[in-house]
């Protein structure tokens, strides 16, 4: 679901625009129906502090470590967040909203998985509370056989491997010649097959979001 910039400044929510220029929601420490508790990384606008953002009729700063009367930067906070729109999340148990999500820039964007139920009475509250500009709705059964016949049974063993096996994470925990190793292939033919699966899987993506 995404909220455009526009639709924020026109909600609510403009009161943390004045406030904050991003804030990104890292994790949900706890949920309760009223509200959710966060962990949030927050880029203040000059000369505003967790102090304005704690004056918001929907947070509440909890934060012990941070000295909120420091002026601007980044900081990072846990909040408690009773908007009604995230009231409304809660109330349904076959959902999870997925952060990392970051409000600001370009406006809101988050992830939501759930049964299509679960799904759809969000969708519906959140239209009564804050209008979603859009809204991309997908099957995960759908995408997974989309990627095994996009892919070639190589192609998807080794990156398959290679993702379980940290290549792709940051610091990388193995090498591509230590992928090689474990799969007791040649260095070049791994490097082929990942290669090949990567172009498709980032076409087939950049062509969904057009979609």
């Amino acid at each position: 679901m995404k909220w455009s910039k526009e639709s924020i400044l026109a909600s609510e929510f403009s009161k943390i625009a004045g406030i904050c220029d991003t804030i990104e929601v890292l994790a949900h420490l706890d949920v309760k129906p009223e509200g959710v508790r966060q962990l949030v990384r927050a880029s203040f606008s000059d000369e505003k502090s967790p102090t304005d953002l704690d004056e918001l009729s929907f947070i509440t700063v909890e934060s012990e470590s941070t000295d909120l009367s420091k002026k601007g930067g980044i900081q990072q906070l846990v909040v408690w967040n009773s908007h009604p729109l995230s009231v409304a999340a809660i109330r349904f148990e076959n959902i999870h909203i997925l952060p990392p999500y970051t409000f600001g820039g370009d406006g809101i964007d988050i992830r939501i998985l759930g049964t299509l139920e679960g799904v759809s009475g969000f969708l519906k509250s959140a239209r009564n509370l804050f209008p979603p500009t859009k809204v991309i709705v997908s099957d995960r059964r759908e995408a997974k056989e989309l990627i095994t016949e996009l892919l070639t049974d190589k192609q998807l063993e080794v990156v398959q491997f290679a993702s379980e096996a940290g290549y792709y994470e940051s610091p990388r925990k193995n090498t591509l010649k230590d992928i090689a190793e474990m799969l007791n292939k040649p260095k070049s033919t791994v490097q082929e097959h990942l290669k090949n699966a990567e172009a498709k899987l980032i076409h087939w993506a950049v062509s969904s979001m057009k979609d």
